[in-house]
C-alpha cells in the first residue's frame, strides 16, 4: 500500500488549495466522479497527486491559449510591419542608387556618349522656381528629326536617347534634345541629348524655335539671332553655326 506524506504546517490546507485556485477545485469535482467508473477509486480520488495533476493541466491550457492568441493577433502585425519597413529600406535604397548614378547624354554628331550631370545640375539654388513641376512637355525623336553620322544625314542615324528616369535634388528629369542650324541652308540637325530639370525650358530649336511641342512631325523655325541659345554649356553663332561647342566637346559642321 502506498503512502502519501501528510502536509506540515508549511503546506496550505484543501481549503487553502481551493481559495487560490478555484477552477482546479471544480475541474477535479467533476472529474473524480468519472475516475470512480474505472475502479481507481481507492488509489487516486481525493489523493495531491489528482489535484496536482488538475492544476498543472489547467495551467498549461492557459498558457497555451494565450500563446495561440499571441499567434493569431500579433504575429501578423508584427510580420506586416517587417513587410511596410523591408518596403521602405528598399525604396530608400533605390532612391540613393537613382540619384547616386550618372546621367547619359550624347554628342551625338561625334557619337560621344559621356556620364556627367552637368546639365542637370548647372544650377544655383535661387534658379529653382518655387513651382518645380513640368515646364514644357518632354521631348522626343521626331519624324522630321535627323542626325550625322559617316557623312550623312538621316533619321536612322540618331542614336536611342538617354533615359532620364532620375530625380536629384532639382527634382525629376526630363529629356531636352538640342538641334542646331547648319550654315548655309539652316537646316537642323540634331547636336545633344540630354537630361535636365523637369521645370527648366528646353532650347530645342538653338537660334530659333520649334512649331509644335506636341506634334511629331514639327519642324525648327530658324529666326537666327532673335533667339540666341538659352544653355550655358553651349557655344553657337546663330550667323554662322559652322562650329559647335558643348562643354568641352566641339563639332566643325559637315555640310550634306
Amino acid at each position: 500500500q502506498k503512502s502519501y506524506i501528510s502536509p506540515t504546517h508549511d503546506s496550505p490546507t484543501l481549503h487553502e488549495r481551493i481559495s487560490l485556485d478555484p477552477w482546479s477545485f471544480k475541474i477535479a469535482f467533476l472529474v473524480m466522479p468519472l475516475v470512480s467508473q474505472f475502479n481507481f477509486k481507492q488509489k487516486i480520488i481525493g489523493s495531491i497527486p489528482v489535484y496536482c495533476y488538475i492544476t498543472i493541466m489547467h495551467r498549461t491550457m492557459k498558457v497555451l491559449l494565450a500563446s495561440a492568441a499571441f499567434n493569431i493577433f500579433w504575429m501578423p502585425l508584427t510580420a506586416h510591419g517587417n513587410l511596410l519597413r523591408a518596403n521602405r529600406e528598399e525604396k530608400s535604397a533605390a532612391n540613393e542608387s537613382t540619384q547616386s548614378r550618372k546621367l547619359l547624354w550624347n554628342f551625338v554628331p561625334t557619337s560621344k556618349e559621356v556620364n556627367n550631370n552637368n546639365s542637370y545640375d548647372n544650377y544655383d539654388d535661387k534658379e529653382v522656381p518655387s513651382d518645380t513641376s513640368i515646364n514644357d512637355p518632354v521631348d522626343f525623336l521626331r519624324s522630321t528629326d535627323v542626325c550625322y553620322k559617316n557623312g550623312s544625314y538621316s533619321l536612322s542615324n540618331c542614336p536611342t536617347p538617354p533615359n532620364c528616369n532620375f530625380s536629384g535634388k532639382f527634382g525629376a528629369a526630363k529629356l531636352c534634345i538640342n538641334r542646331v542650324p547648319r550654315p548655309g541652308d539652316f537646316q537642323y540637325y540634331v547636336m545633344v541629348m540630354k537630361c535636365i530639370p523637369q521645370w527648366e525650358n528646353c532650347d530645342k530649336c538653338m537660334c530659333g524655335h520649334i512649331n509644335s511641342d506636341a506634334d511629331a512631325n514639327a519642324n525648327c523655325i530658324y529666326t537666327g539671332g532673335k533667339e540666341p541659345p538659352n544653355d550655358d554649356y553651349v557655344t553657337i553663332s546663330c550667323d554662322d553655326p559652322s562650329t559647335v561647342k558643348f562643354q568641352s566637346y566641339l563639332w566643325t559642321v559637315v555640310p550634306p
